[in-house]
């Protein structure tokens, strides 16, 4: 797998709801727009060290060709299970999650963001699994650039979620057609997962 698929697989993965999302949406709704950034901003630094983290110490674990096809297959199952969670999350205001009432209003937002990622085990197997699929995943210049593409990726759209949640007018926008933008991601990742087995981003 090339560096951009990985890039697109993980910012597909990074849409869907869950942990990360819930905590910046939680400092959106329950505090200021400037809490909510420095929370998304806190996620991406979380996500970025732990995908360096994870990519360092990957190279030095016994992965070999034995392993590769194991770890070629979860990473097609997390992407497939991102896209079926598309499917699966209901949409609309009224919806919420415990996760999200489990969050503390007290605490820098940057650091509760930063914990958070860190603390998600799910980039960590997905930036495990995916090195299997990636040429020289453990180079320097190659965990640099995904560590890189992980924080912008998942700062971006989590500062996008803030500003959303944060704004009345981008809120109705983003809110018009929720069910067609998850379907879409959910067949996107549905799609690449089905790719990954078969085999031809493999190198």
């Amino acid at each position: 797998m090339s560096l951009f698929a990985f890039v697109l697989a993980y910012a597909l993965i990074t849409v869907t709801p869950g942990p990360n999302f819930l905590t910046v949406l939680h400092c959106a709704t329950t505090g200021t727009r400037g809490a909510a950034l420095r929370a998304a901003l806190g996620v991406g630094a979380g996500a970025a060290s732990l995908s360096a983290l994870v990519l360092s110490v990957g190279q030095h674990l016994p992965l070999n060709d034995a392993t590769q096809p194991y770890l070629r297959l979860l990473f097609a199952a997390l992407l497939i299970r991102g896209g079926l969670i598309c499917f699966a999350v209901p949409h609309g205001p009224a919806h919420s999650s415990p996760l999200a009432d489990d969050q503390r209003r007290s605490g820098d937002p940057f650091l509760r963001g930063m914990t958070v990622a860190i603390c998600n085990p799910f980039t960590g197997i997905f930036v495990l699994s995916a090195s299997s699929t990636l040429i020289n995943a453990g180079a320097p210049v190659m965990i640099l650039s995904i560590a890189l593409s992980v924080f912008v990726i998942a700062g971006g759209w989590l500062c996008i979620v803030a500003v959303a949640a944060t704004s009345g007018l981008a809120a109705r926008a983003i809110g018009t057609r929720p069910e067609l933008i998850s379907a879409c991601v959910g067949c996107a990742l549905i799609g690449m997962g089905v790719h990954v087995v078969s085999g031809p981003w493999i190198n």
